[in-house]
């Protein structure tokens, strides 16, 4: 009974709206309304996608890269920082913007705070990975990373940041000769209480790898730190 209620009014309302068009006009509707589709498919399908694989940072903020899985395998034992596109916690950070191509079911990322010192304050540093202190040491050795905020130089040092390269003219030409530079420079991060401090300012660190611990505040990535760890950063937080 429906049916025969509803078809002849759609037919009349069809015979309404186009009948005063040609042929060529209905045609132009028609393609018209294709355009309109397609786009908005398009719409639709850029905004699933870009929920899918884009990520936003607020400038204020850095994102720490979690990645959870990987056709490169798991951090071998003893690792906490995927430097090698590994599985986990990645040691390249993710600053304000735009960041393209992480997608949701193989990257987690989480929004941190920068680190910020106070005027007239300083930041105490835990490492969480890195070579072991050995029996005579308290303090980790201070190794070039830019305060901190380069965890990769911080663990494995490149070997192009290990050579200078110095260019010396000759008869034939350009010479390159390779110099090795001081072997202070050469050496791995350790974990642990860092001999290094931060003076005031705002800084870009890496959670995962570093926690940062000033008068009022701890910087940390809680979600990544173990139990034992808890109790290692606690009596420098008492310190403070």
């Amino acid at each position: 009974m429906k049916k025969v209620v509803v078809v002849p009014v759609l037919h009349g309302l069809a015979e309404a709206v186009f009948a005063d068009l040609s042929l060529n006009e209905l045609g132009n509707w028609l393609l018209a309304a294709n355009i309109w589709v397609l786009l908005g498919i398009i719409v639709v399908l850029g905004a699933v996608l870009s929920w899918l694989c884009v990520k936003y940072i607020p400038h204020n903020r850095v994102g720490v890269v979690e990645k959870l899985w990987s056709g490169k395998g798991s951090l071998s034992e003893g690792c906490i920082l995927a430097l090698n596109g590994e599985a986990g916690y990645q040691a390249r950070l993710l600053r304000g913007g735009l960041h393209f191509g992480y997608w949701k079911w193989q990257y987690r990322i989480h929004k941190v705070r920068l680190v910020t010192i106070p005027q007239s304050e300083m930041g105490y540093v835990y490492a969480r990975d890195g070579e072991p202190l050995s029996p005579s040491q308290t303090l980790g050795r201070v190794a070039p990373c830019n305060n901190f905020q380069d965890a990769t130089a911080f663990l494995a040092p490149s070997q192009a940041a290990l050579i200078a390269a110095e260019r010396v003219e000759s008869d034939g030409g350009q010479q390159v000769m390779l110099v090795k530079k001081d072997e202070h420079d050469l050496l791995r991060g350790q974990r642990g209480r860092q001999r290094a401090i931060l003076r005031e300012g705002v800084y870009a660190i890496n959670p995962a790898q570093f926690v940062v611990i000033t008068a009022n505040n701890v910087f940390a990535l809680s979600q990544a730190q173990e139990p034992h760890e808890h109790t290692a950063v606690s009596p420098t937080s008492s310190e403070v």
